[in-house]
């Protein structure tokens, strides 16, 4: 169960895993969640866009 608290100096995301407590910064958390998925290049691949190569160059 995920609810947030909010601070003076942070926001904390607090889990409850049974009896045991663990307290992550929330933007910590953020971070965790966007190194894991890209919903960019998800849709970069589902138009057919390249990632890979520039559009255009520098003459």
């Amino acid at each position: 169960m995920f609810w947030y608290e909010r601070n003076k100096k942070a926001r904390y995301a607090v889990i409850h895993i049974g009896l045991n407590q663990s307290v992550i910064k929330a933007s910590d958390a953020l971070i965790m969640i966007f190194l894991n998925y890209s919903t960019v290049t998800d849709f970069a691949k589902l138009r057919g866009w390249s990632t890979s190569v520039p559009r255009n160059t520098a003459t």
